[in-house]
């Protein structure tokens, strides 16, 4: 929701970024794919406070981190807890991060996995 401040993980609690459409870019902008990027720079609050923002966008103070090939083995079910299975992930676009109301993106979130999740897996 525009205007509100997420907390983006325990790591770097400081660090401030923004998730936003891709049409509109800062000095220090990462494009994550078509639909997605990510703003980092000191210049971003100075544009908003002016009405220069991006179309959608979620902003975060702190994130989350992992180590090299981490991420990968946890989501793989390599990861250090004793399940084989770590993570549930599915399809991700911008109804979901930017329009899903933040007390049903969870929800949705793992209904659409479980759906994914049956299509694929299940005979």
């Amino acid at each position: 929701v525009p205007g509100m401040l997420h907390i983006g993980g325990p790591d770097r609690q400081t660090s401030f970024s923004i998730l936003h459409s891709p049409e509109w870019r800062s000095k220090n902008t990462f494009r994550v794919n078509e639909y997605f990027s990510i703003s980092s720079d000191n210049e971003v609050l100075e544009r908003f406070s002016k009405g220069d923002a991006p179309l959608n966008w979620r902003m975060f103070l702190g994130m989350c981190t992992w180590g090299t090939n981490q991420l990968e083995n946890e989501i793989n079910g390599l990861g250090s807890s004793k399940s084989n299975i770590s993570w549930c992930t599915s399809t991700c676009d911008p109804e979901l991060v930017f329009e899903t109301d933040l007390e049903d993106i969870w929800d949705v979130a793992l209904e659409r996995c479980s759906l994914e999740f049956a299509q694929n897996f299940m005979l």
